[in-house]
């Protein structure tokens, strides 16, 4: 079975992007290329919309809608699957919300619930996709394409952000998540999505996430509008690699990338 994922990143949608759709067509042209293909799973890796607005989900929903269609019909794969994370972007976090210094006083776990709370937009479109309608923090599914069984990790770094992109540090991860991470024994794949890559976390979030994804295949990461790929190859002979997604800027003025 020959596998297809797509990693789309910050597309940062604004109420008025509804007909900047060349560049969703130019992607789709550039992925026919690789030929036939059995099964598509889109990766989309946060920041979907600019200022979590009404209006932007929906002009959200419009664009990977129509990629979708467009792509399924390019490749003739039928349905994609689409595991969706949300970015700093996709929470609401007006001018005068609470700010790092705020923050670093917090105990994280009491104030968590009203970080999640200013995500509904967010939760509302997710659901859709079937993604993090249980649990809003970290969302675990097993895919099954026929003989390949594949985990996804979904994680939801974007709490306790700050409108200053200098401010790091501060994502977290309470405790339970860290079993939830764990390598399923009968998966051939296991994938990780989030927004922000580790290093943007507090300490132990950190370490637990870099313990986590040692058992990853793929790591996809978004936020920091650069595009990589870095093989890591551990001591037990694993090897995983870890793709940052770019940025999918919808302007034709700007420069755009994907995975």
């Amino acid at each position: 079975m020959k596998l297809l994922f797509v990693q789309l990143s910050d597309m940062h949608c604004k109420a008025t992007d509804g007909k900047l759709t060349k560049k969703l067509e130019k992607a789709v042209n550039a992925i026919k290329s690789i030929g036939k293909v059995d099964r598509v799973v889109l990766i989309f890796s946060g920041d979907l919309v600019d200022e979590n607005t009404v209006e932007e989900f929906r002009v959200g929903r419009h664009m990977i809608g129509k990629f979708l269609s467009d792509l399924s019909k390019a490749l003739h794969c039928g349905t994609i699957h689409t595991q969706i994370v949300p970015g700093n972007h996709d929470m609401y976090l007006p001018k005068d919300c609470r700010d790092a210094a705020v923050i670093e006083m917090w105990n994280k776990e009491e104030h968590l619930q009203e970080e999640l709370d200013r995500m509904h937009n967010f939760f509302d479109y997710a659901k859709g996709k079937k993604c993090f309608e249980n649990d809003h923090l970290c969302d675990v599914s097993i895919l099954d394409f026929g003989k390949t069984k594949v985990q996804i990790c979904k994680l939801n770094s974007a709490p306790f952000s700050t409108r200053k992109p200098e401010d790091k540090q501060f994502h977290y991860f309470p405790t339970y998540v860290a079993e939830k991470l764990n390598r399923d024994p009968d998966v051939d794949l296991k994938i990780t999505i989030m927004h922000h890559h580790y290093e943007w976390c507090e300490w132990y979030t950190k370490e637990m996430i870099k313990k986590a994804i040692a058992t990853d295949d793929i790591t996809f990461f978004g936020h920091d509008h650069k595009v990589e790929m870095l093989t890591t190859q551990y001591a037990n002979g694993r090897t995983n690699n870890i793709l940052m997604g770019g940025r999918f800027d919808l302007a034709l003025n700007h420069d755009a990338a994907f995975n």
